[in-house]
């Protein structure tokens, strides 16, 4: 074994308790990024579906031009 890997494993083992905090901490986190991609996916589909069976109400308007003469006053006012 050579220098370097006997100083990691001394580090490592002289720090057990920072050691297993940080592979705890890699592995919440890792646990964390999977949770959110997935539920994002999980609520894009379920949200696509709902909006789609859906019938929103809609309402239509129309409007007619009024003349010159007519739309000027409504236009100052």
């Amino acid at each position: 074994m050579g220098v370097i890997w006997y100083k990691i494993w001394y580090d490592l083992w002289e720090n057990f308790g920072r050691t297993v905090r940080v592979v705890l901490i890699i592995a919440v986190g890792a646990f964390a990024v999977g949770a959110v991609i997935g539920s994002k996916e999980l609520i894009s589909k379920d949200l696509s579906r709902t909006w789609q069976a859906s019938t929103p109400a809609t309402i239509g308007l129309e409007v007619e031009r009024l003349g010159w003469k007519l739309s000027q006053p409504l236009m100052m006012a």
